[in-house]
């Protein structure tokens, strides 16, 4: 158990990633952070804990910003996605990882939030799964993705 911490790096970033993330492929984890401005970056991380900022892999600029960042892994196509939600927008971007830690999108999906809560993301037979609960009537709801 931590009892204390310490600074291991301490540096600037020409942006605020107001939204950030750690996402491990392989044997190694990556940074990436959102901008309010729809920037994004991603670095790697060293093996002490440092994001690596001679390691760049990718930027760019998104169609949207991205408040909640979740990383879903799907076992019959043996491959992660990164699943972008802007809540107040109600949309749903959803990118592949590759191996080298970059990102490409994948699809985009708008959707509605029927005014639960609790949410949850995962991928399963190469179907997205939407969970929600309500936190006021406790009742909970799977939705699947389905590309038109």
């Amino acid at each position: 158990m931590t009892k204390s911490s310490e600074s291991v790096q301490k540096c600037k970033f020409n942006n605020y990633y107001s939204t950030s993330l750690v996402y491990t492929v392989k044997d190694y984890n990556y940074f990436i952070g959102i901008a309010k401005n729809k920037s994004f970056v991603i670095y790697e991380i060293t093996k002490d804990g440092k994001i690596d900022l001679k390691n760049f892999v990718q930027d760019g600029v998104l169609d949207t910003f991205h408040d909640d960042l979740q990383v879903v892994y799907e076992p019959n196509q043996n491959k992660q996605f990164l699943i972008c939600t802007n809540t107040t927008e109600s949309k749903l971007d959803i990118f592949t990882i590759y191996a080298n830690g970059s990102i490409k999108l994948f699809d985009s999906l708008d959707y509605k939030r029927n005014s639960k809560q609790g949410t949850a993301i995962y991928a399963e037979n190469g179907f997205f799964f939407f969970y929600e609960q309500s936190q006021r009537t406790l009742e909970w709801e799977i939705r699947k993705f389905v590309r038109e």
